[in-house]
């Protein structure tokens, strides 16, 4: 599948969006919508993060695969906001501001996945890891991003390894990921 994509950049978001869906996550119950991270993004967005999403503690008996869906669905509305933040090429001083405003507002939605996923089953992680790469890999947005990020590469470094940080951010639906991976994060959030 690597081959259809246009970079190695990108056969390596696919490969890690697969991954890191494989890896763990949570499920909503059916009353509870889910978190729904695409706020408005217009004014100051150097001002601090919302607080934080809270979804109920995940039932065992919920299905791994709809939970996996809704997460893998998060994923791709990320990346299409990223894509329409980039669309238009901007200065990374114009943009920059945005990009981290929503890296934190994604980090709290799976991060509230992390913590309603808490003492789940292997088995039931690794269902809901299977269908949250199903439901992440759309290979229109994520191929669009690939292209979107490349224009950054050369022109500013430390803003390409933020825009690279997206790829992986559906790792923050696992609790020991972030205290582990994102000490600053696990201390910013309140993990211990």
């Amino acid at each position: 599948m690597c081959n259809l994509l246009p970079s190695i950049g990108s056969c390596r978001l696919l490969a890690v969006a697969i991954f890191v869906g494989i890896v763990g996550c949570g499920e909503k119950s059916p009353q509870e919508p889910a978190p729904d991270p695409t706020t408005d993004m217009g004014g100051d967005q150097t001002k601090a993060a919302p607080a934080p999403v809270t979804l109920p503690k995940t039932d065992p008996s919920e299905p791994p695969e709809k939970l996996g869906a809704e997460i893998g669905e998060h994923f791709l509305r990320m990346i299409s906001e990223l894509n329409g933040l980039l669309e238009s090429k901007p200065a990374v001083a114009e943009i920059q501001p945005k990009i981290e405003a929503l890296r934190l507002r994604y980090i709290d939605v799976f991060v509230a996945y992390a913590k309603r996923l808490d003492g789940m089953s292997t088995a039931y992680e690794r269902k809901l890891r299977v269908a949250q790469a199903k439901a992440g890999t759309d290979m229109e947005p994520l191929m669009k991003f690939a292209k979107l990020k490349k224009h950054y590469e050369g022109i500013d470094p430390k803003f390409f390894s933020l825009l690279e940080v997206f790829e992986t951010l559906t790792g923050f639906t696992n609790l020991s990921v972030i205290r582990t991976e994102h000490p600053a994060d696990a201390k910013r959030l309140g993990l211990k």
